[in-house]
Protein backbone atom coordinates (compact mmCIF):
# COMPACT_ATOMS: atom_id res chain seq x y z
CA UNK A 1 0.00 0.00 0.00
CA UNK A 2 2.65 2.55 0.73
CA UNK A 3 4.60 1.70 -2.54
CA UNK A 4 1.24 2.44 -4.21
CA UNK A 5 0.89 5.78 -2.68
CA UNK A 6 4.33 6.59 -3.35
CA UNK A 7 4.04 5.96 -7.18
CA UNK A 8 0.66 7.76 -7.43
CA UNK A 9 2.29 10.74 -5.65
CA UNK A 10 5.29 10.43 -8.19
CA UNK A 11 2.94 10.44 -10.94
CA UNK A 12 0.50 13.43 -9.78
CA UNK A 13 4.15 15.82 -9.13
CA UNK A 14 5.41 14.23 -13.06
CA UNK A 15 1.98 15.66 -14.41
CA UNK A 16 1.78 18.86 -12.32
CA UNK A 17 5.51 19.92 -13.91
CA UNK A 18 4.50 18.78 -17.56
CA UNK A 19 1.54 20.85 -17.12
CA UNK A 20 3.36 23.98 -16.34
CA UNK A 21 5.71 23.36 -18.60
CA UNK A 22 2.84 23.59 -21.21
CA UNK A 23 1.64 27.28 -20.33
CA UNK A 24 3.61 29.84 -22.61
CA UNK A 25 2.79 33.68 -21.85
CA UNK A 26 3.98 35.69 -24.45
CA UNK A 27 3.97 39.65 -24.09
CA UNK A 28 2.52 41.70 -27.45
CA UNK A 29 3.39 45.17 -28.25
CA UNK A 30 0.59 46.85 -30.57
CA UNK A 31 1.09 50.07 -32.24
CA UNK A 32 -1.49 51.81 -29.94
CA UNK A 33 0.51 51.75 -27.40
CA UNK A 34 -1.17 49.00 -25.70
CA UNK A 35 0.81 45.91 -24.35
CA UNK A 36 -0.55 42.45 -23.19
CA UNK A 37 0.32 39.61 -21.99
CA UNK A 38 -1.18 36.46 -23.80
CA UNK A 39 -1.53 32.67 -22.40
CA UNK A 40 -1.19 29.55 -24.34
CA UNK A 41 -2.23 26.16 -23.05
CA UNK A 42 -1.31 23.89 -25.99
CA UNK A 43 -4.07 20.62 -25.94
CA UNK A 44 -2.76 18.01 -24.55
CA UNK A 45 -4.71 14.53 -25.39
CA UNK A 46 -6.02 12.91 -22.28
CA UNK A 47 -5.74 16.04 -20.18
CA UNK A 48 -8.42 18.40 -22.09
CA UNK A 49 -9.08 20.96 -20.09
CA UNK A 50 -7.51 24.84 -19.56
CA UNK A 51 -6.22 24.41 -23.11
CA UNK A 52 -6.69 27.60 -25.74
CA UNK A 53 -5.16 31.36 -25.99
CA UNK A 54 -6.82 34.46 -24.37
CA UNK A 55 -5.44 37.55 -23.25
CA UNK A 56 -4.28 37.95 -19.77
CA UNK A 57 -3.58 40.98 -18.79
CA UNK A 58 -2.77 43.99 -19.86
CA UNK A 59 0.87 45.35 -18.36
CA UNK A 60 2.91 48.85 -18.31
CA UNK A 61 4.52 50.10 -20.91
CA UNK A 62 7.72 49.86 -19.92
CA UNK A 63 7.98 46.11 -20.53
CA UNK A 64 8.87 47.26 -23.73
CA UNK A 65 12.70 46.40 -23.08
CA UNK A 66 12.12 43.04 -23.92
CA UNK A 67 10.19 43.21 -27.36
CA UNK A 68 12.06 42.21 -30.63
CA UNK A 69 10.34 42.02 -33.90
CA UNK A 70 12.18 39.51 -35.85
CA UNK A 71 11.16 37.32 -39.12
CA UNK A 72 13.50 33.97 -38.69
CA UNK A 73 15.34 31.76 -36.17
CA UNK A 74 16.73 28.19 -35.97
CA UNK A 75 15.46 25.70 -33.26
CA UNK A 76 17.57 22.67 -34.22
CA UNK A 77 20.88 21.52 -36.39
CA UNK A 78 19.62 22.52 -39.40
CA UNK A 79 15.84 23.09 -38.87
CA UNK A 80 14.58 26.68 -39.47
CA UNK A 81 11.45 28.89 -39.38
CA UNK A 82 11.38 32.42 -40.75
CA UNK A 83 8.78 34.44 -42.43
CA UNK A 84 8.67 34.64 -46.34
CA UNK A 85 6.41 37.30 -48.35
CA UNK A 86 3.68 36.81 -44.83
CA UNK A 87 3.75 33.19 -44.88
CA UNK A 88 5.73 31.30 -42.02
CA UNK A 89 8.06 28.64 -43.73
CA UNK A 90 9.10 25.60 -41.73
CA UNK A 91 12.47 24.05 -42.57
CA UNK A 92 13.84 20.19 -41.48
CA UNK A 93 17.52 19.45 -41.60
CA UNK A 94 16.68 17.13 -44.10
CA UNK A 95 15.64 19.92 -46.13
CA UNK A 96 12.17 19.60 -46.83
CA UNK A 97 9.93 22.67 -45.97
CA UNK A 98 6.60 23.39 -44.90
CA UNK A 99 4.62 27.05 -46.17
CA UNK A 100 1.74 28.19 -43.74
CA UNK A 101 -0.46 30.41 -45.41
CA UNK A 102 -3.30 31.55 -42.65
CA UNK A 103 -6.30 33.40 -44.03
CA UNK A 104 -6.59 35.40 -40.84
CA UNK A 105 -3.58 37.69 -42.43
CA UNK A 106 0.08 37.94 -43.23
CA UNK A 107 2.89 37.07 -41.13
CA UNK A 108 5.31 40.01 -39.43
CA UNK A 109 6.71 38.90 -36.75
CA UNK A 110 7.90 35.79 -34.86
CA UNK A 111 9.31 34.20 -31.18
CA UNK A 112 10.28 31.41 -29.98
CA UNK A 113 9.34 29.16 -27.21
CA UNK A 114 12.27 28.99 -24.48
CA UNK A 115 12.65 25.21 -25.30
CA UNK A 116 12.13 25.99 -29.18
CA UNK A 117 9.54 23.25 -29.62
CA UNK A 118 6.73 26.20 -30.81
CA UNK A 119 6.70 29.40 -32.32
CA UNK A 120 4.71 32.63 -31.96
CA UNK A 121 3.81 34.58 -34.79
CA UNK A 122 1.96 38.03 -35.13
CA UNK A 123 -0.40 37.63 -38.31
CA UNK A 124 -1.94 41.15 -39.38
CA UNK A 125 -4.89 42.06 -42.37
CA UNK A 126 -4.07 44.36 -44.90
CA UNK A 127 -6.94 46.20 -44.11
CA UNK A 128 -7.95 45.75 -40.78
CA UNK A 129 -6.55 47.64 -37.19
CA UNK A 130 -6.74 44.04 -35.61
CA UNK A 131 -4.37 41.35 -35.33
CA UNK A 132 -3.77 37.67 -34.41
CA UNK A 133 -1.21 35.68 -32.57
CA UNK A 134 -0.62 31.96 -33.28
CA UNK A 135 0.86 29.35 -31.65
CA UNK A 136 2.40 27.03 -34.33
CA UNK A 137 3.99 23.59 -32.93
CA UNK A 138 7.34 23.24 -35.04
CA UNK A 139 7.43 19.21 -34.89
CA UNK A 140 3.83 19.30 -36.67
CA UNK A 141 4.09 22.28 -38.16
CA UNK A 142 0.98 23.89 -37.99
CA UNK A 143 -0.95 26.37 -36.18
CA UNK A 144 -2.36 24.93 -32.71
CA UNK A 145 -3.84 27.86 -30.85
CA UNK A 146 -4.77 31.33 -32.23
CA UNK A 147 -5.64 34.75 -29.74
CA UNK A 148 -7.24 37.79 -31.85
CA UNK A 149 -6.18 41.32 -30.65
CA UNK A 150 -8.21 44.18 -30.76
CA UNK A 151 -5.13 46.35 -32.24
CA UNK A 152 -2.28 45.77 -34.86
CA UNK A 153 0.42 44.09 -33.02
CA UNK A 154 4.34 44.92 -33.85
CA UNK A 155 6.06 43.28 -31.59
CA UNK A 156 6.16 40.06 -29.04
CA UNK A 157 8.44 38.18 -26.70
CA UNK A 158 7.78 35.24 -24.95
CA UNK A 159 8.16 36.03 -20.76
CA UNK A 160 7.75 33.27 -18.21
Amino acid sequence: MRGLTLAVALVMVASAGRAEAQRYRVLVASENGERNVIEFRPCIPAEGSGCGAWIDRETVPDTTARLTTSTGASFGPGDSVWIDRGTIRIRSAGGRSRTIDDRRGMATTLALAPMRDYAFVVLRPADAATSTVVMVDLSTRSVIANCPMPSRAYALAVVR
